[in-house]
């Protein structure tokens, strides 16, 4: 498995905190600053553990998350995906729906033990259940176990 994690539309302030988790768990981390990154991390998308992408409006990233999250599926439709932002958790989950309409959402607070299929169980994270120690132990978890699955098969690309 890679160690690697894309941050494929970072948001700063919520990208920052999510390396730091990862980088606790073991994990290296690209963050890419177009959507022309596909291309240059092509290698990277092949093998990486998984992706994040950022619901807020400001991102590094020029492209939104509709057409970021639309590539990364195009490319790689079984890479382990958690979105992410600034946001309560039902704004990012009712933007998620609307982005991702056949998909299962996990929180930390809704995590039922069925993270099965990479291609429609997608973790939502807000950046408050990374900085919560209460919280953050549990998420920890949640985040090894969705980004610990097989990566030979993944892109299509």
């Amino acid at each position: 498995m890679s160690k690697t994690i894309l941050f494929l539309r970072p948001h700063p302030f919520v990208a920052d905190t999510f390396a730091q988790t990862f980088r606790k768990l073991g994990f290296n981390s690209i963050k890419f600053t177009d959507g022309h990154d596909f291309e240059r991390y092509a290698s990277e998308l092949r093998h990486a553990a998984g992706a994040v992408v950022s619901l807020a409006l400001a991102s590094t990233v020029p492209q939104s998350a509709e057409e970021i999250i639309a590539e990364l599926r195009r490319r790689s439709p079984t890479m382990p995906l958690m979105l992410t932002g600034l946001a309560d958790i039902g704004s990012l989950t009712k933007t998620a729906h609307t982005l991702l309409p056949t998909a299962r959402f996990h929180t930390a607070d809704s995590y039922s033990g069925a993270l099965k299929d990479p291609r429609t169980d997608v973790l939502i994270v807000r950046r408050d259940d990374l900085i919560q120690p209460e919280r953050a132990s549990r998420l920890e978890a949640l985040l090894m176990r969705h980004c610990a699955g097989d990566t030979a098969h993944r892109s299509a690309a």
